[in-house]
């Protein structure tokens, strides 16, 4: 008589236990700025902790279980579906025992397409003096953009007023390519085009928008 009563009582703070754990158990979702986001073509870094639990596992399906990085986060890819929302299952573990199951949902977008800057400036359309364009760095970003990120520019193509076009290595504006801007008249126009980038952080495929740049005498 004693076992079966004190095995109804472990029975009652068991599931007691569990039921509370709904609202003890939650998972916390970090982001490196937004908690409801994922892109295609990166690995988005996501850390999801349960901090009354021992552990938590992760699953993206029943099936497949998410395993941490060196750094504690895990790295969910959702470049292979075209859904716009992902559901993970996070389960807490407290005593080897199972004590909630979560269910985050997410949604899914495109990477923006990335856009060009010189210096500074970073319209499409823009007026620049001499002084500003000599040596001036070429920087490819992508705006509202919720992981760190970093773009290396290989080259890109110029074209000045009603010249050739000129193919140039390296993301600056060169010695060789400000000798023939110094040649323009001031209202003349030059278009940066074409620009090869490349990153090792995500994969986008999508090409900048052309700049266009007025040279004007003085600010």
């Amino acid at each position: 008589m004693k076992k079966i009563i004190l095995s109804l009582a472990l029975l009652y703070v068991s599931s007691n236990m569990f039921s509370q754990g709904n609202k003890d158990f939650i998972p916390l979702v970090e982001f490196v700025k937004s908690p409801k986001i994922l892109y295609r073509g990166i690995y988005n870094k996501v850390r999801i902790d349960v901090p009354k639990a021992d552990s938590i596992q992760l699953y993206e399906t029943e099936s497949a279980l998410l395993k941490k990085d060196l750094l504690g986060q895990y790295n969910i890819n959702c470049t292979t579906t075209r859904s716009k929302t992902k559901t993970l299952v996070a389960k807490s573990y407290l005593n080897g025992a199972i004590v909630n199951s979560d269910s985050i949902n997410f949604e899914i977008k495109d990477i923006p397409r990335p856009r060009l800057r010189i210096n500074a400036y970073s319209a499409n359309n823009l007026k620049m003096t001499l002084e500003e364009l000599k040596g001036a760095k070429l920087e490819v970003y992508i705006k509202d953009f919720m992981f760190n990120h970093s773009i290396n520019i290989s080259g890109y193509k110029i074209k000045l007023g009603h010249r050739e076009v000129i193919q140039v290595e390296g993301d600056l504006i060169s010695e060789d390519v400000f000798s023939k801007i110094k040649k323009l008249n001031i209202g003349q126009e030059i278009l940066i085009f074409d620009v090869q980038y490349y990153s090792s952080s995500f994969s986008c495929g999508k090409a900048t928008p052309p700049m266009f740049i007025e040279l004007m005498d003085k600010r």
